[in-house]
């Protein structure tokens, strides 16, 4: 792996697969995160370069 490719262990969600699956986009907060609401919750996904889901976690307030 080359080193500009290495990243730090993201935090995901446990059901990060049906939040992505099922969820609803509600806003695009920047070019790599994404707001998404599942059964009445809000997450925020954070998206690499290449287009890989590097975190998702629960919007706390």
């Amino acid at each position: 792996m080359k080193k500009e490719e290495q990243q730090i262990f993201s935090f995901m969600d446990k059901k990060t697969k049906e939040i992505i699956k099922n969820g609803v986009i509600i806003h695009n907060i920047s070019k790599s995160k994404l707001l998404i609401q599942y059964k009445k919750k809000r997450y925020i996904c954070v998206i690499n370069r290449k287009g890989l889901l590097i975190a998702c976690y629960l919007l706390w307030s």
